[in-house]
């Protein structure tokens, strides 16, 4: 629902166009006697009507006088107290509003907003809406209508046009607008005649509703008498109330009737975007006597006929029509710039074209007619059905299904390019899912990283009914937390006295952010930084039905090592240590505790126990066992402790002198895999405090081996190099392609990079695209530079809203895509789906704030490229 600023704005702006428009319809019926006392009278607001909380109040007021009016005083103050109890207060809530009129003006009828005189007044008073009118002797006459102020739904009346004209005997389509954050129960429209018709004119139309949508249109026809007196005028009111039983109102319009004979063609505006999709609606507005039918004329850049369509309206047959009609445009037709003309047809057979609004009469000529330019963007844009903000969308082109994680929700949006729209209900996983991601050893299952939590679901996406899909909740991945520990070691050479210095334990945020898999089945996966943990790790887990409770590794490879020969052992994998201090009298050397469990397991303990200074075993470590042994004793260095627990069945790892200040990543650190699976990339969204521009690093896992063994290589710092000289380089978006050639990373500039052929990650080529950046894709076929040129292709957006097409192994521009809106988050590509036209060749998916954006490419849009 829009803040009471934001709808005082718009009546504000809508008062500017009538604050001056005075009509005054001089009538021999309404003209006093001479000498006659002012008399005025509020046609609107009627008696008891509510006002929006921060609204301004439309006023219309008849005047007649036997002698020359002089003055009219309208003001709207807020009652509140007691008359009897001597609290009654009338307080001015809104800007008094006066009216001087010109010498000899009798009979007239003012129009006026009354503007809140204090937005930030949040009270719901009851009010008096005063007018007072003085004629040139001083004689004085005043009207009251009590209103009041409510905050329930907002509400407009969208359609006609306020002081729009209709003729009589025909009905008047009226549609009324409620939004409101607690869902609408209710939507009524009440029209009323002008009290001197023959036939009276009091109609209420009402619909009910059950609360649960927040947005909701009332569409109605009312007929007007055929017997209504030309220039006189009906008023349109429309209220609405909440869920909650909370009223709301729109500002009343004022209507009039045409005289017959001044019937003419259709009046025709329209509303055409800058940018169009190619079914994008353009909004046509046409009064008349009784329009029959509407439609568009689109031509191109030389005058060429594009299209011609219309539509005949059902019956009954209005005199006003607001509605919009879609472009129904071809694939042909995108990145083209084409020229809209509306039309309408009433029901004498006269047709009437598109005009300015500012224009007050009709134009039955074409070659006159108003023309508005439009660019027809690519893609289509889907609503989502529940609001949110989507962190990662992901394709099953066979089934023809596209996975949003709608983070808001706890659930995954599906669009589906059978029905060319979302399923309502969505599928229920986890708190606060982000990436998606199709397993790599089941094609029937999409893994779900919930952010929220310490979670990966995994849901059944085999059918292409999205009833059928759901959480197979009994097989959630839970996982452990990692923490990361650092000792010093240090002897003396004279005495042998060894003395070891224990850090603050480390934990990093351990919720899992974006994620993939190798065809080893292991799952990457990236941690999203929290404000309580800022720091963010990459990390793999097994899968492996064998171990019911996998234990998560930090990957530390890409982080550069310490100088010197200082014995700083930084210790991943392991669950605990301490430190028996002997102190510094003591000749005796410090000892260490290990305790871990058993790699995957849900119980079980591993305890490396060294003797205290004094010879005894440390106590606590006494009952620890694995599988009933107890665990080993000694009193010896870091790395035989660390090699006896690895012995016992940790996956204990040690690395000597890592410079754990370059270990975290403070930024999303986007996750991709190659098409086949074998190679796995992160790329870093921004550098961390003290790194030189964001990093790339990647891993290759295509060989199944035991559970406590590595991927078979990861990428250490030294490769990356090329891809992080700039200071202030991020990560936008990564891809990878069919075998894992080629990677893709955009930032300030998008980077093409061989994998492993026969150098690591060494930068092949740029190209200068945006830097404010969205995601990056390559063609499904891409396999490094060698690929034929129809698919050696990637995809590079920008949050502006264009896509540009780029040769991978040229690295220059194969054509240029612009969409309606800014974009954000991952770009995805795929081939076309079951159903698609057969010119189809390619699928692009992106995200923006209003939804989904569905791409679909033909031959024709992409450039040819060198052979």
């Amino acid at each position: 629902m829009r803040s009471a600023i934001q709808r005082l704005v718009l009546l504000a702006l809508g008062a500017g166009a009538v604050i001056s428009c005075d009509t005054r319809l001089p009538t021999a019926s309404r003209r006093a006697a001479p000498g006659t006392p002012p008399s005025v009278v509020v046609d609107s607001p009627v008696v008891n009507t509510q006002v929006n909380l921060g609204d301004s109040i439309f006023v219309l007021v008849r005047l007649t006088a036997g002698n020359s009016l002089k003055t009219l005083t309208v003001s709207a103050d807020a009652l509140t107290g007691d008359k009897d109890l001597g609290t009654f207060l009338e307080t001015p809530r809104y800007a008094t509003v006066k009216v001087d009129f010109p010498k000899g003006t009798r009979d007239t009828t003012i129009r006026r907003y009354l503007k809140v005189l204090d937005p930030a007044n949040q009270k719901l008073d009851s009010l008096v809406i005063l007018a007072i009118a003085t004629d040139s002797l001083g004689l004085v006459d005043t009207s009251r209508v009590r209103a009041t102020i409510v905050s329930g739904p907002h509400v407009v009346i969208e359609s006609p046009a306020p002081n729009d004209s209709i003729p009589p005997g025909v009905g008047v389509s009226i549609s009324a607008h409620a939004t409101d954050a607690d869902g609408i129960g209710r939507i009524q429209v009440h029209v009323t005649g002008d009290p001197t018709w023959p036939t009276p004119l009091d109609t209420t139309v009402v619909a009910v509703y059950d609360g649960s949508s927040r947005d909701v249109t009332l569409n109605a026809i009312v007929s007007i008498p055929l017997n209504a007196t030309p220039r006189s005028r009906l008023i349109v009111n429309a209220s609405s109330t909440d869920a909650a039983r909370q009223p709301g109102a729109a500002a009343p319009i004022a209507l009039f009737i045409r005289s017959a004979a001044s019937i003419a063609a259709p009046r025709v505006t329209q509303v055409v975007p800058t940018r169009s999709e190619l079914n994008d609606t353009v909004v046509v507005t046409a009064t008349g006597q009784g329009i029959v039918s509407v439609g568009l004329l689109v031509r191109d850049s030389v005058g060429n006929l594009v299209s011609r369509d219309s539509i005949l309206l059902p019956a009954p047959i209005t005199s006003n029509v607001h509605i919009g009609l879609p472009l129904k445009l071809t694939l042909a037709q995108q990145g083209r710039h084409l020229a809209v003309t509306a039309f309408a047809v009433d029901q004498t057979g006269k047709t009437g074209y598109a005009v300015r609004a500012t224009i007050a009469g009709s134009e039955t000529v074409l070659g006159n007619a108003l023309v508005d330019s439009t660019q027809i963007v690519y893609g289509q844009t889907f609503t989502l059905p529940l609001a949110g903000t989507v962190s990662d969308v992901t394709v099953d082109v066979g089934r023809g299904n596209v996975f949003l994680s709608n983070t808001d929700h706890n659930r995954l949006d599906v669009w589906q390019s059978a029905t060319k729209k979302f399923d309502s209900n969505g599928i229920a996983v986890g708190s606060l899912p982000w990436g998606l991601f199709v397993s790599a050893t089941n094609p029937d299952t999409l893994l779900v990283a919930n952010s929220g939590g310490t979670n990966i679901s995994r849901v059944f996406i085999g059918s292409a009914s999205v009833p059928a899909l759901h959480e197979d909740l009994a097989n959630r991945i839970l996982t452990r937390n990692v923490y990361v520990h650092e000792l010093i070691e240090s002897r003396d050479n004279n005495t042998g006295k060894g003395t070891v210095i224990l850090s603050p334990i480390i934990s990093y945020s351990d919720r899992p952010q974006n994620l993939a898999q190798s065809t080893t089945g292991r799952i990457y996966f990236s941690t999203r930084p929290t404000s309580f943990a800022p720091s963010g790790t990459i990390r793999y887990v097994e899968t492996d039905t064998a171990y019911p409770a996998p234990d998560p590794r930090i990957i530390h490879d890409y982080v550069e090592g310490l100088g010197g020969t200082e014995f700083r052992y930084v210790i991943f994998n392991i669950d605990s240590v301490t430190v028996n201090t002997a102190g510094p009298n003591s000749p005796a050397s410090d000892d260490i505790v290990m305790w871990d469990h058993p790699y995957g397991k849900k119980t079980g303990v591993i305890c490396v126990n060294a003797r205290t200074s004094s010879g005894a075993l440390d106590p606590r470590c006494r009952a620890s066992t694995v599988d009933g042994t107890v665990a080993g004793a000694l009193n010896s260095s870091v790395i035989a402790c660390i090699r006896t627990m690895a012995a016992q069945g940790s996956d204990v790892e040690s690395v000597l002198r890592l410079d754990l200040t370059k270990l975290p990543l403070s930024d999303t650190v986007f996750v991709s895999s190659s098409f086949d699976h074998h190679w796995v990339a992160f790329g870093e969204g921004n550098s961390a405090p003290g790194v030189t521009g964001a990093r790339v690093v990647m891993a290759l896992d295509s060989i199944k081996a035991p559970a406590a063994t590595r991927p078979q290589f990861i990428s250490p710092l030294v490769t990356v190099r090329d891809l992080t000289e700039n200071a202030s380089e991020r990560v936008f978006g990564l891809a990878l392609d069919k075998t894992g050639k080629t990677v893709a990373a955009h930032g300030l500039e998008s980077y093409f990079t061989e994998v492993d052929d026969p150098f690591h990650l060494r930068l092949q080529g740029k190209y200068n695209s945006f830097d404010n950046g969205a995601g990056v894709a390559l063609h499904p076929d891409a396999d490094g530079r060698n690929t034929p040129m129809a698919s050696r292709l990637a995809f590079v957006a920008s949050a502006s809203g264009q896509i540009e097409i780029v040769d991978i192994a040229y690295f220059i521009n194969r054509g240029q895509l612009q969409l309606k809106y800014p974009i954000y988050g991952p770009l995805r590509a795929s081939k076309r789906m079951p159903g698609d036209d057969p010119s189809i060749v390619l699928k692009l998916f992106a995200l923006t704030q209003r939804g989904l954006i569905v791409i679909d490419l033909t031959a024709a849009d992409i450039k040819a490229g060198p052979p």
